[in-house]
């Protein structure tokens, strides 16, 4: 599954360079304005879209793989893993979603989105706990 998943993560870099022709420069750009600032600053809205793209289908990816192993009986252990990990790339798709609406103030994006990343560990490491290694 791991060269599976990383097949489909380059397909997906791929798609979404296509399909944001611009992003490396805005990237580029981005990046530049730390030293006029003198320090990271939030992410302009114009490159959340393609994050949000990215994650978003990252994040469904990890889902199906989830399915994967569970049909394949290949590690249920590793299903949760999945599972948690598509949750919180959708989750942070999310957050920079409502953050691109106007729902969001650029000062509450990150702390929202590292309060629920917590939260998705902790579940994670209680649900391998219950998990059996082998079903």
């Amino acid at each position: 599954m791991g060269l599976v998943s990383f097949g489909v993560l380059l397909i997906l870099l791929a798609v979404t360079w296509i399909r944001y022709p611009t992003l490396g420069n805005q990237f580029i750009d981005y990046f530049q304005s730390f030293a006029q600032y003198g320090r990271p600053v939030m992410l302009p809205v114009k490159l959340c879209e393609p994050i949000i793209f990215f994650l978003g289908f990252l994040g469904f990816w990890n889902l199906i793989l989830a399915g994967l192993r569970t049909l394949t009986r290949r590690g249920p252990r590793g299903a949760v893993s999945d599972v948690v990990t598509g949750l919180g790339l959708l989750y942070v798709a999310f957050i920079l979603l409502e953050y691109t609406r106007g729902a969001i103030t650029a000062s509450l994006v990150l702390p929202v989105i590292v309060i629920g990343l917590g939260a998705l560990i902790i579940l994670a490491v209680f649900l391998r706990f219950l998990i059996p290694k082998k079903l």
